[in-house]
């Protein structure tokens, strides 16, 4: 019928549209078919020839007044456009206010978002057709959406897992120090101490931490200040090697004292003297075979009391001349 090829000249011309999209199609067409069953069913109630004319004329007019043609293709890739930037925006906004990343990974991100919008609003741009430009445009939405993602552990968490970590830094350093040979007991001590208080310092940094690069950062000076407490001493060597110096210093000082000694007889001087060095052969031996700094300290310390305990005098001089006279 008339109204029938005018339908379908106005549906063949909505299919043809580059500027709508397949719904919007749908709904156009839905209108001419209803625009043409409405005059249909006048053109069937008319009751005369003008009547029927009118309502034939009338409905061929109502489906060609069924838009054949949507919004132009610029203007919805602006529109398209303009909706990836806010996605983008958006996105950025979210990143960078997200605590439980480092400003790495925000960097990261944000340079994904960018280049997701970028690939996202080329292809837009070249599209020709309304569908293409919607189908490329949801799928720039869709890829920028995804891009960010949140740590997945919380400030909180991330607070929990620092301690943890600087707990595991200062039992480490701990047995450091107190396995070091070279330290004698108070030095390892003071350094058990130092790492406590910079363990301290450490902690409370964490605590005042907003986010996860201030969390790092504190971890990270925490393990440099806690680590470097530990401050080896002199080598167990050089110790041995330094005591034995000063046992000898010692022994030559007590010998110089036995030598000068008027009241003593050659006798009894070589007396001493014999003493002085299986004296000093007893603590040099301690001394070598002392394993750490406190046995070297205690066995110098103990040698020299025997060293110097070897000179003595003996009857004084006024007590011979009696004797003798």
């Amino acid at each position: 019928s008339n109204l029938d090829n005018t339908a379908n000249a106005a549906k063949q011309t909505i299919d043809n549209s580059a500027t709508l999209t397949s719904d919007e199609k749908k709904a156009q067409k839905d209108k001419v078919d209803q625009a043409n069953e409405t005059a249909k069913q006048a053109v069937k109630d008319a009751k005369d020839a003008d009547a029927i004319n009118n309502a034939n004329g009338d409905g061929n007019k109502a489906i060609n007044n069924v838009p054949t043609v949507g919004q132009s293709i610029k203007s919805r890739i602006a529109d398209a456009n303009k909706e990836l930037s806010a996605a983008k925006d958006k996105a950025i906004n979210d990143i960078n206010s997200d605590d439980t990343l480092t400003e790495k990974q925000k960097s990261d991100q944000v340079n994904s978002v960018n280049n997701a919008n970028t690939d996202a609003q080329n292809k837009v741009s070249q599209s020709n057709t309304a569908d293409d430009i919607n189908t490329n445009k949801n799928n720039g939405l869709a890829n920028i959406s995804k891009i960010h993602q949140s740590s997945n552990k919380t400030v909180t968490d991330q607070k929990n897992d620092a301690r943890a970590n600087l707990g595991n830094i200062v039992e480490k350093t701990k047995n450091d120090i107190n396995s070091d040979e070279t330290l004698t007991t108070d030095d390892k001590a003071k350094q058990v101490k130092a790492v406590d208080d910079a363990n301290t310092v450490a902690l409370n940094n964490i605590k005042n931490a907003q986010n996860a690069d201030d969390i790092n950062k504190a971890v990270s000076d925490g393990q440099t200040n806690i680590s470097g407490q530990h401050q080896p001493g002199t080598s167990v060597k050089d110790r041995r090697k330094a005591a034995n110096e000063q046992l000898q210093q010692t022994a030559e000082a007590a010998q110089q004292t036995i030598n000068n000694n008027v009241t003593l007889t050659t006798d009894e001087k070589n007396t001493q003297t014999n003493q002085l060095t299986q004296a000093i052969k007893d603590a040099q031996d301690k001394v070598n075979g002392a394993q750490n700094a406190d046995d070297i300290n205690a066995a110098q310390t103990s040698g020299e009391s025997s060293i110097n305990a070897v000179p003595k005098n003996s009857t004084s001089l006024e007590d011979r001349r009696t004797a003798a006279n």
